[in-house]
């Protein structure tokens, strides 16, 4: 256990709602995939890139920039481009933007699946 993650529940977070959890504990994650966490620090860009394609279980149709859930008025101007060219638009996110397209991804896995945040989610994200 981390100092700063000691798992308790955070009171105001509004997912603690939702029924189900993670699989993967954040603070266990390294250990429960290696080779993904290694990927991911050798390779952010591309595995952000490979995280939104498998949330949104390999149809790009659903792509929006950081899925509408980061600066909903700036990524409005992208629509016309993701609909056209979605896999262009989401490499210029995670090349342009990487932490945002991350944790976009993940808030769009808990919400499609209703999935409770981690207890180091609100301390660290």
């Amino acid at each position: 256990m981390c100092i700063i993650c000691d798992g308790s529940e955070v009171p105001e977070d509004p997912l603690r709602a939702h029924p189900r959890v993670w699989e993967t504990s954040m603070m266990g994650s390294c250990c429960g995939n290696p080779w993904g966490f290694l990927a991911s620090c050798l390779c952010p860009c591309m595995m952000a890139c490979w995280l939104r394609y498998a949330a949104l279980q390999r149809d790009m149709s659903k792509y929006r920039c950081c899925q509408g859930y980061i600066c909903g008025g700036c990524c409005k101007c992208f629509d016309n481009c993701a609909h056209a060219c979605p896999c262009i638009c989401l490499f210029v996110e995670v090349t342009v933007c990487c932490p945002c397209a991350i944790s976009s991804t993940r808030w769009f896995v808990q919400h499609e699946r209703q999935i409770r945040s981690d207890p180091c989610d609100n301390r660290i994200i």
